[in-house]
């Protein structure tokens, strides 16, 4: 999953294969940080908590890594779904109030 979700928000992966014949994974394996080791290919608008939740769900040791629990708990991802639950109750609200009653409303594409 930690692979999938960076390249989502890098639009990249983070190693070109995942042996030693890579450097940058063959540093992430011996222990770097994430970040230290990608720094010239991550994106500098990741957010710090996204950067927290990339570094643990990359971590090589799969005992390191968080559960799909934890993962679900972590403050980006709670604060991506409110922001989200958010968005969309505002979306109903407002096609609710201009649909008419003999229509059905409108759904407005969210970013």
């Amino acid at each position: 999953l930690g692979v999938t979700l960076f390249t989502m928000v890098a639009g990249h992966h983070p190693w070109e294969e995942a042996t030693d014949n890579d450097s940058s994974f063959r540093r992430l394996r011996r222990g770097a940080s994430v970040f230290r080791t990608y720094s010239s290919i991550v994106p500098p608008h990741l957010s710090l908590p996204l950067r927290d939740l990339l570094q643990s769900m990359l971590a090589f040791e799969k005992d390191e890594r968080p559960t799909l629990h934890e993962i679900a708990q972590h403050p980006w991802v709670l604060a991506s779904m409110t922001h989200q639950n958010s968005s969309s109750a505002s979306s109903v609200a407002t096609s609710s109030c201009t649909s008419s009653s003999n229509s059905s409303p409108s759904l407005t594409p969210r970013d």
